[in-house]
């Protein structure tokens, strides 16, 4: 029996990785393949699809030459026969790095053949038993073949088997328009193939942002490949040497289309069947392995890593996964976690569409309205016009701090453009601090920058310094601005220039008799002079206005000076509560003027009566309520009887008192017992409509509620 520290099961992209670092720590490590050391990237994915991608975009890239201002002195016939052995060959010399010669000169052993787990610590291969202190799974994954009537009697193709056909075939069908369907289709329509696609779906990769797949779907038609939406193939046969499909679509219509070959390419399924995992008391399902977040199955000492193991199907989640699985099972514990919020990847279509994160639907789902999206064409960016390569745009969704919930880029080179953005997302480094950075000209990095800036403009705009900054300066606010910074400097003055000494009880009552005679004297001024003083001290909400009204009954008498007051008051009022208007209440309706509407409808039936009541309870400060009430749309006329009408008992009352000046010595006097309960009686009468209206309610609940018993 053969001992091992770790063995690794299966040497695809994770095998890869864990094999070579549980080597790397010390570890006596063993490699078990069934098939082909490199696994589906090396032989049937990444290396040869992006090699036949490549092939094709230098095709393209001939029949355009005459867009580039050259010119062929013979017509440019392309010959895409030895396109797949090229592919191929580029296959072979990748492998090269990573066959078993290699790794066992680095101290691996490794072995070939089809493992069955006998319990959680041993295995049994070719005859011959493994022990394992520590088992890694990373046996990938294979092409799900969906139950189509007919499908076992036509040659079909996978991933799998693709890339070992010799020549180019003249017609394709594809069924399915995820990942590979999508680069498949767009490398052979390239190569000149007539390529069909069949997709249940009403877009091609259906994960993915949809203002960007219906552009890259516009761009593939163009370049000749048959899109055929919400369908599905539901018979298959073949004919004279073609391939038949039947279709339904989704409302029901059905139709038949041809072509030499068929490609399956609607998703995968892990290579599980013959591990006999249930012995070894791991848990899984058709989708894959059950695991934690170190990486470990449900038995202790059993990780598994790749496609194994949902929901991320790709190599640079394979290696990711491996690294944390190899590390805590190198380990006494597991430590390292794995974490996919910054998980990024590319679909290799022409043109490419990279993406990491959030959808903007995502984004609104989770965040609302903080959402900001930020986007650049690709025809808008120097680079893209001197290549010629203007389809596409890039597409950054943050939210209103400029943190980046999602990346989408569709366009040139759009898989490394996009990894300046996947930095700044998995660092926390904020999207508007990229516009900061210098950047080299002319490049594709203009689809990151120039959004950057904009997000940039955007929360320099909302920094809480800047904001009023930017407001105070701007051209439609400079006269408010301008009002605001002389009401504010005469605020100031008349705060400091000794009126509320001057008009204070104690200095009134020392100057009483002298202030009555110049009364009599020049009455006609001296009213003139009292009523535009408070409406001055009102408009500026100077607290002297219970002193002066005080002083008005002394003068005047109780009645005529009610009238003073009451004009002064009011007048005072209206100018602070226009100011108000003007100032904030304008600006604050036309913002929120959809946020509004309900409480301006209720305003504006019942806004004179809740103004009324208001200015009866005296516990609401005057000026408070003028300023507010300017931030309304109540009419103005309806706010200057309401303020007469509501402020008139109090006037009263401390008029009243001024007529026995000589009785108190300050304001809180005119309180007694009596005047207070006269307070809370008006209070009361002022809020009797609200209490009558809501009883009524509750009575017409209540009648409800019996008619409703009555009828059971």
């Amino acid at each position: 029996m053969l001992e091992y520290d770790v063995a690794v099961i299966g040497g695809g992209a994770a095998g890869l990785v864990a094999s070579k670092l549980a080597n790397g720590l010390g570890k006596k490590t063993v490699l078990i393949e069934n098939k082909l050391i490199g696994g589906d990237c090396t032989w049937f994915g990444c290396i040869p699809s992006k090699a036949l991608i490549k092939a094709a975009s230098i095709a393209k890239s001939v029949t355009r030459i005459d867009q580039f201002g050259i010119e062929s002195s013979e017509p440019v016939n392309l010959d895409c026969s030895n396109v797949m052995e090229h592919v191929r060959s580029v296959v072979r010399d990748d492998s090269k790095s990573h066959n078993a010669g290699v790794l066992e000169q680095e101290g691996i052993d490794v072995i070939f053949g089809a493992p069955r787990f006998i319990n959680r610590h041993h295995i049994k291969i070719n005859g011959k038993r493994i022990r394992a202190k520590k088992f890694i799974i990373c046996t990938g994954g294979h092409p799900l073949i969906p139950k189509i009537e007919g499908i076992d009697d036509v040659p079909y193709l996978t991933n799998e088997t693709l890339f070992d056909l010799e020549k180019l075939p003249k017609s394709m069908i594809i069924l399915g328009a995820g990942p590979i369907g999508s680069e498949i289709s767009s490398a052979f329509a390239r190569l000149g193939v007539e390529v069909t696609v069949i997709e249940k779906s009403t877009h091609i990769l259906v994960r993915e942002e949809i203002e960007l797949t219906s552009v890259l779907m516009e761009s593939m038609r163009k370049e000749g490949v048959n899109l055929i939406m919400k369908n599905k193939i539901v018979k298959l046969r073949q004919e004279d040497g073609f391939i038949v499909a039947k279709l339904l679509a989704a409302d029901g219509h059905r139709s038949e289309i041809r072509a030499e070959t068929l490609l399956i390419a609607i998703g995968r399924r892990p290579n599980l069947e013959s591990l006999r995992l249930k012995y070894a008391g791991v848990e899984f399902n058709s989708k894959g392995i059950k695991v934690n977040s170190h990486m470990r199955t449900t038995a202790r000492n059993i990780y598994a890593a790749g496609d194994v193991v949902p929901p991320y199907l790709f190599s640079h989640i394979a290696e990711y996964e491996a690294v944390i699985a190899t590390t805590n099972a190198c380990l006494p514990i597991p430590l390292r976690k794995t974490r996919y919020q910054h998980v990024p990847w590319c679909t290799f279509t022409s043109p490419q569409l990279a993406r990491v994160g959030m959808t903007e639907e995502q984004a609104k789902e989770s965040y609302g309205s903080k959402v900001r999206v930020y986007r650049k064409q690709y025809k808008d960016i120097d680079r893209a016009k001197t290549d010629l390569a203007a389809e596409g745009l890039s597409k950054i969704i943050c939210d209103k701090g400029g943190r980046i919930l999602g990346v989408h880029i569709l366009g040139e080179n759009a898989a490394e453009v996009m990894h300046e953005a996947q930095l700044g997302r998995s660092l926390g480094i904020p999207f508007n601090k990229i516009a900061t950075v210098i950047h080299a000209y002319p490049s594709y990095s203009d689809a990151i920058r120039q959004p950057a800036k904009k997000c940039y403009i955007d929360v320099m705009k909302n920094n809480f310094i800047i904001k009023p900054l930017l407001a105070m300066t701007a051209r439609k606010n400079r006269k408010r601005m301008i009002l605001l910074a002389a009401v504010s400097i005469v605020f100031v003055i008349l705060w400091f220039s000794g009126l509320r000494e001057a008009l204070s009880l104690e200095n009134i009552q020392s100057k009483g008799q002298q202030l009555k005679t110049l009364s009599n004297d020049h009455y006609f001024f001296s009213v003139v002079s009292y009523i535009l003083l408070y409406t001055l001290v009102a408009a500026f909400s100077i607290p002297v206005a219970a002193a002066l009204t005080i002083a008005g009954g002394y003068l005047y008498s109780f009645i005529i000076a009610t009238l003073y007051v009451n004009i002064g008051a009011t007048a005072g009022a209206t100018a602070a509560f226009l100011f108000a208007r003007y100032i904030a209440g304008q600006p604050l309706q036309r913002k929120y003027k959809d946020k509004l509407t309900k409480f301006n409808s209720e305003f504006k039936e019942n806004g004179a009566r809740y103004l009324f009541t208001i200015r009866l309870i005296f516990v609401f400060p005057f000026f408070v309520v003028n300023l507010l009430a300017g931030l309304t749309k109540v009419k103005v006329r309806t706010f200057m009887w309401t303020t007469a009408l509501g402020i008139l008992p109090s006037s009263a009352i401390y008029a009243y008192a001024g007529q026995q000046l000589g009785t108190i010595n300050k304001v809180s006097e005119i309180f007694t017992g009596r005047i207070l309960l006269a307070f809370i009686l008006l209070a009361g009468i002022a809020l009797m409509p609200a209490f009558v209206k809501k009883y009524k309610h509750f009575r017409q609940h209540r009648k409800s509620i019996k008619k409703t018993r009555s009828k059971r």
